[in-house]
């Protein structure tokens, strides 16, 4: 018998969990209530998607360390509840708030490597949207802009996806090497798909000072949209999981439960900021019909002088 089979080893995985339990740091959350729910989705969201995007690019390392970062987030987080038409739900920190949270720290996720790309770079592709036959002559310069800077945003939240899709696949059973193939399916079937629908939201954001209710609703909409086809992209490269990227069949068909959720939550997080985007475009719009009070400096508008009497 080796020393290896009479003695037990001091690191055992039991003993590194325990270990690192405790050396765990104590994050500086706001608690378990909504500002808790919403600060910590936030910050875990933004934390998993750098660290997927980072895996698919095969930096694991560092991926694996920003995914480990954000469980110890939501490990002082309550369960987050299922999406849910329902004032419990509303009113639940863990359920619209938490929600919430999770579109929120996915935005930024995305929004800071979009944001250090060259001013020239959205600006050539919306000049494309311009020159589209029909539809160019109604597209602003900055709707263009906006819409570009959506195309660009597409190649990582694409790498996002597909990090996520690997590093859940290898942790449920599926071999590195068929998980690796299939983050590369994610990656690719994403790509095109958030081009189309990051260029219409983002694209849209300009339009909000003159029809902030519509805008609302369509980024609302492409946003429950959206995490259903990416949901069903995750299952179409997953053996033995059924998939569909037409909406009805997500609400008719039992199988779908998966993609009628995550349709659902990303409609839920999305409902909180579509309002504030509202109200913020009508705050813009009534301010700018506001007619401005002027004064006329001419000598027509001042008033004549009464004449002035003097007694001797």
């Amino acid at each position: 018998m080796s020393l290896w089979d009479k003695y037990e080893s001091p690191l055992t995985s039991e003993r590194i969990a325990e270990i690192s339990a405790k050396a765990r740091p104590e994050l500086p959350v706001f608690g378990n209530g909504f500002l808790g729910n919403l600060m910590g989705q936030t910050g875990a969201s933004f934390l998993r998607g750098i660290g997927d995007a980072a895996s698919f690019l095969n930096a694991k390392d560092a991926g694996q360390y920003l995914n480990d970062r954000a469980s110890d987030i939501e490990s002082y987080l309550p369960p987050e509840l299922e999406a849910e038409l329902s004032l419990d739900y509303i009113t639940n920190p863990a359920g619209l708030t938490r929600a919430t949270g999770n579109v929120l720290g996915s935005i930024a996720s995305i929004a800071l490597p979009t944001a250090l790309l060259p001013e020239s770079a959205p600006l050539r592709i919306g000049q494309a949207f311009q020159k589209l036959p029909a539809a160019g002559k109604y597209i602003t310069d900055t709707m263009a802009k906006m819409a570009g800077r959506g195309v660009l945003s597409a190649a990582p939240e694409s790498a996002m996806e597909a990090g996520n899709f690997e590093t859940n696949a290898v942790r449920n059973g599926m071999n590195t090497e068929q998980a690796r193939q299939g983050s590369w399916d994610v990656f690719l079937k994403n790509l095109p798909f958030l081009m189309a629908s990051n260029a219409v939201q983002w694209g849209a954001l300009p339009r909000i000072t003159s029809r902030p209710g519509a805008v609302a609703g369509l980024e609302w909409l492409t946003q429950g949209f959206e995490e259903g086809v990416q949901k069903g992209i995750e299952n179409a490269s997953t053996p033995g999981k059924e998939y569909s990227y037409n909406p009805v069949e997500w609400a008719t068909n039992p199988k779908m439960k998966e993609q009628k959720q995550a349709a659902a939550e990303g409609l839920a997080g999305m409902a909180p900021l579509s309002l504030l985007g509202y109200g913020g475009g009508r705050i813009f719009k009534r301010n700018e019909e506001a007619p401005e009070e002027t004064v006329d400096d001419s000598d027509n508008s001042r008033p004549a002088p009464e004449p002035q009497t003097y007694k001797d």
